[in-house]
């Protein structure tokens, strides 16, 4: 896209985002945008809606807590609190398999 396209667009969106009362939409726009990329990691086919709700939950809960980690305390703990939630599970796997 050209400059003088996309510049009023990313202009509008500042503006919609530096509003305080917007806070609280963006960051469950970007929880339920985390849950949504997680929805790949499961085979689905076949599956009940109620399923894929309860599938879904956690991750949109992650992503409340990593996107309010996010705003308040920096992408930076964000990121570490992403890598210990997806760490753990994986040493308690690797330990019960006696790989560690």
């Amino acid at each position: 896209m050209s400059g003088w396209l996309l510049r009023p667009i990313i202009g509008r969106f500042i503006q919609w985002t530096s509003s305080v009362d917007r806070y609280q939409s963006l960051i469950w726009v970007s929880a339920i945008g985390f849950a949504l990329l997680h929805f790949s990691n499961y085979p689905l086919e076949g599956v009940r809606p109620q399923t894929v709700i309860a599938i879904l939950f956690p991750h949109l809960v992650a992503g409340l807590l990593l996107s309010w980690t996010s705003q308040w305390n920096g992408l930076r703990w964000s990121i570490y609190l992403h890598i210990l939630n997806n760490a753990l599970p994986a040493l308690f796997v690797l330990k019960e398999r006696s790989l560690i």
